[in-house]
């Protein structure tokens, strides 16, 4: 029979709060209690459009009738699984589920190699790329990973949550899904390219495929308890932590080419190296990359403590302009002279606040300027989930076990 480790967060309840209420903007409750009826509400408000979005098929930013496809997907995604994480609450677990199936669903042999594909479409480009991969073309592969990554999440809080013996038959079809027809289908199948040659590359974007691939790797992994794709997790991660280079003020900056490193103290977008001009990783895309840190380091995957010491620095050094500010737009606190992004809702930061309650205080009256962080459903979901999965871990630790088999 099959049994998961229980979490460290085992007892789970809604009343769950710390030894005092703490309030931040506009009434806010600081409380995983608060943060699990905002995310509830949102989510029953928004179901049957989710529904829609997750059986579209495509991986990509829009959906050929103008509607989003599994790109932006993939943040809703996460805050509801936090949100499950830290409330327990089973209805999180039950779209979860459903929305996975219905994306399952969706995908298409279309090649012929025995493995289901999706389809790739970009809002700016007229037709789709080949539906996982085009040569000399790569994006098409990082939007197929960052979908996927909803499908191993699912597995992944699924297989070790309170609910796994009750939805039992799901889950287990999921996380064979994701074994074979992602894990697999990329080590076999017609991909252009294989798992074993994208984590070998020399140069590569850290925030692209090796992020996206890495979390998804992690969560998979946590599922399955498969040695094999928890080394394929350990060579993604190191790839990635291999690119961050340790400033004087104990915060990690690094380039947005992985195979590079960034000049230690480099106060400027962009730094010359061996005649190349390389630019520094811009926050808008770094969200893929302190996401990957999260995951990997509650699953004792190369990333350490210390790491995460050093990236609640990037945020609060380096990134943070204020309450009602919008954070620097590269991680080594540079701002580009012509004139930033207009907006901030770069919300994966505020998984920081789980090793640091300062910060967390910080995200919690935290404004985004221009752009609030709770100022649409899918932000609100977001924010407030991970807000809550953080006062969990600060109470009750971060650590996950991988799912294994256990004899009865």
């Amino acid at each position: 029979m099959m049994k998961s480790r229980a979490w460290p967060w085992a007892v789970l309840l809604l009343g769950l709060g710390l030894a005092c209420s703490l309030w931040g903007k506009e009434g806010m409750e600081d409380t995983i209690e608060w943060y699990d009826q905002q995310v509830y509400e949102n989510l029953q408000q928004r179901d049957d459009y989710y529904k829609e979005r997750a059986a579209c098929g495509y991986t990509g930013t829009r959906c050929p009738d103008g509607s989003g496809g599994y790109y932006t997907f993939a943040q809703i995604t996460d805050g509801i699984a936090a949100a499950y994480e830290a409330s327990g609450r089973e209805y999180y677990l039950q779209r979860l589920i459903e929305y996975t199936k219905l994306m399952m669903a969706a995908g298409k042999d279309n090649n012929g190699d025995g493995y289901v594909d999706y389809f790739h479409w970009m809002k700016d480009r007229e037709s789709y790329c080949k539906w996982d991969y085009e040569p000399g073309y790569n994006y098409g592969a990082h939007c197929y990973w960052n979908a996927m990554r909803t499908i191993g999440r699912c597995a992944r809080v699924g297989r070790l949550g309170p609910h796994y013996e009750k939805h039992k038959a799901d889950i287990d079809e999921i996380a064979e899904f994701v074994e074979k027809q992602i894990v697999e289908k990329w080590e076999k199948g017609d991909q252009g390219m294989t798992l074993e040659q994208w984590v070998s590359l020399g140069s590569f974007t850290i925030s692209g495929m090796h992020s996206h691939a890495g979390a998804f790797m992690v969560d998979a992994y946590l599922a399955t308890g498969d040695e094999h794709i928890g080394d394929l997790a350990t060579r993604f991660a190191e790839k990635v932590k291999g690119a961050w280079v340790l400033y004087s003020n104990g915060s990690y900056a690094w380039c947005g080419d992985g195979g590079v490193r960034i000049p230690k103290d480099h106060e400027e977008i962009s730094f010359d190296h061996e005649g190349k001009k390389y630019g520094v990783q811009d926050t808008a895309h770094s969200i893929r990359v302190i996401r990957f840190a999260a995951i990997a380091h509650r699953a004792g995957l190369v990333v350490t403590d210390e790491d995460m010491e050093h990236l609640v620095n990037t945020f609060d050094k380096s990134l943070w302009r204020g309450e009602d500010e919008k954070f620097a737009d590269y991680v080594n606190g540079a701002d580009p002279p012509e004139g930033g992004r207009e907006f901030s809702c770069i919300t994966q930061w505020v998984r920081v606040g789980a090793f640091d309650e300062a910060t967390h205080q910080r995200l919690v009256d935290w404004t985004g300027g221009p752009r609030r962080p709770d100022k649409y459903h899918e932000d609100r979901i977001h924010y407030y989930g991970i807000l809550a999965l953080n006062l969990k871990l600060q109470k009750d630790g971060y650590r996950l076990y991988p799912f294994e088999e256990v004899e009865q």
